[in-house]
């Protein structure tokens, strides 16, 4: 039996991530999923011929991406999909091959082959990579899926649901199959992007939280599963043997399991392994002997979650972030020199120009080296987007609309249209921004050189922030030349 794991092409010229609970565009990373895929596949099925067709590396489109499956002669397709690109994904479930569609888990399955009218032989839900073993074993043994659980199967106009299946435990995962993907590749168009390099690792699946904008914490995704440390070293010194140093720890929280996370860091000081990584955490999930031990382990940045500023707010989206403990957190994070970014979130229910206001004195007072800013869109599946769409309120369900809604996605008790929601996001972002900049300049919190400082303060005003973008569109080499003062102060830019 041969095997082809499918990754199709870009969305719209745009590098998406196919990830098991991602859907967002972004710049070029490797995929972990497929590997992970592929990797339990050929421990349960040993003998399956395997190969890869990366339509997204290899920047091919349909037709081209047609023939090559014509000449790899498949006996099966596993096509990986993106919530967010499905109106283009869904054409690549349609070749004429036996197909699994996999799907980020974190939504409405069922929702998502309404919509779209998706066409595979199956869809898988919740878990993946022995859902998929496991399907194609039975298609091998009868010609047909019918009986694997975990799977949505199209059938004479009905889905039919094959049931739940087990959550895995990810510590008895074999080791993914990443040498069946050109790693060197995706680092190499890393370094014509940013100037650097760095390999995504997922270590633990699920989040406990239940913040209503989002999925990740709903159903049988609370329910967290981890690797075990030495997963996550044979992992790291598999890339590290590659000649790759810088690492992004892309789980949901990195030290949701606060001991785990203080044990990986020590074995990789005890180890001597030399590495800088990123990862995403949340303010109440840290202390001070966690963050000496990640500065000491090469953490570089931490991406905080603050959303808002507005505790009213984050009480209703049940976040139940408290302001002193964001405070004690980057207070501690900045004592340890470890880079700091910040997500916000704005057109939440209930927002007013007083919220903002609170969310720019918040920042104020936690300095946070960066400040990444996006207008909510409530991720498909979540409590916000299912009592919504119960009511009525829902605007937009379409998902491919969710990095930039054309209008509002819901009925707002304070805005009246998109264009409002915009300005309220370029005011906290260019506000927070030209405020750090002009703190950097003057004081020089970053140990940056004056010319980068200066730099950095000029382009948070409009007319010469255009003229820079302008130098990043139509000279890529002029761009990086006076970019890389920057980034030798980065050293992992992300």
């Amino acid at each position: 039996m041969k095997v082809v794991l499918l990754i199709p092409p870009r969305y719209r010229g745009q590098w998406s991530s196919r990830e098991y609970k991602d859907g967002y565009f972004n710049e070029p990373h490797n995929p972990y999923l497929a590997p992970s895929i592929l990797g339990v596949v050929r421990d349960r099925m040993p003998d399956v011929e395997l190969a890869v067709l990366d339509a997204q590396l290899e920047g091919i489109g349909h037709d081209e991406v047609r023939r090559r499956l014509e000449a790899m002669s498949p006996d099966a397709v596993v096509c990986l999909l993106n919530f967010a690109c499905l109106d283009e994904d869904r054409k690549y479930l349609e070749f004429p091959y036996p197909t699994i569609g996999v799907l980020q888990a974190y939504i409405d399955h069922g929702e998502a082959v309404e919509m779209y009218d998706l066409r595979p032989t199956c869809l898988t839900k919740t878990e993946i990579e022995h859902t998929v073993a496991e399907a194609l074993a039975e298609l091998r043994d009868s010609g047909k899926v019918e009986k694997t659980a975990g799977l949505l199967i199209p059938r004479e106009g009905q889905l039919a649901d094959t049931g739940d299946r087990p959550l895995p435990d990810l510590a008895q995962f074999p080791f993914p199959a990443f040498d069946l993907f050109e790693i060197e590749r995706y680092m190499a168009l890393q370094r014509e992007h940013s100037g650097t390099e760095y390999v995504f690792l997922y270590t633990t699946r699920g989040c406990p939280f239940q913040c209503t904008y989002c999925a990740a914490g709903t159903k049988a995704y609370a329910i967290v599963r981890k690797k075990t440390v030495e997963q996550v070293l044979a992992e790291i010194r598999y890339f590290m043997g590659r000649g790759i140093r810088h690492f992004y720890f892309y789980d949901d929280e990195f030290a949701i399991d606060m001991r785990r996370a203080k044990k990986l860091c020590r074995r990789i000081i005890d180890e001597r392994l030399g590495i800088k990584f990123a990862c995403y955490n949340t303010t109440n999930l840290v202390d001070e002997e966690l963050l000496d031990l990640m500065s000491r382990a090469g953490c570089h940045l931490i991406r905080y979650g603050v959303e808002t500023g507005d505790m009213a707010i984050q009480k209703a989206m049940e976040t139940y972030v408290d302001e002193a403990e964001v405070i004690k957190a980057f207070d501690l994070t900045h004592k340890y020199g470890i880079f700091v970014d910040t997500f916000v979130l704005v057109g939440l229910p209930g927002e007013t120009q007083e919220s903002l206001e609170k969310t720019y004195r918040l920042l104020k007072r936690v300095r946070p080296d960066r400040i990444t800013t996006s207008i909510l869109f409530p991720k498909p599946y979540s409590k916000m987007y299912k009592q919504m769409k119960e009511d009525g309120r829902l605007l937009i369900r379409d998902w491919t609309k969710h990095v930039n809604p054309p209008g509002l996605t819901f009925e707002h008790d304070t805005y009246r249209d998109i264009g409002e929601i915009r300005k309220a996001e370029e005011w906290i972002r260019v506000k927070m921004m030209r405020y750090l900049a002009g703190q950097d300049l003057l004081h020089n919190h970053t140990g940056r050189n004056l010319y980068t400082r200066a730099i950095h303060y000029a382009g948070t005003f409009g007319p010469i922030r255009r003229v820079i973008d302008g130098v990043k569109r139509r000279h890529r080499g002029l761009y990086r030349l006076l970019h890389r003062p920057y980034q030798r102060y980065s050293k992992f830019h992300v």
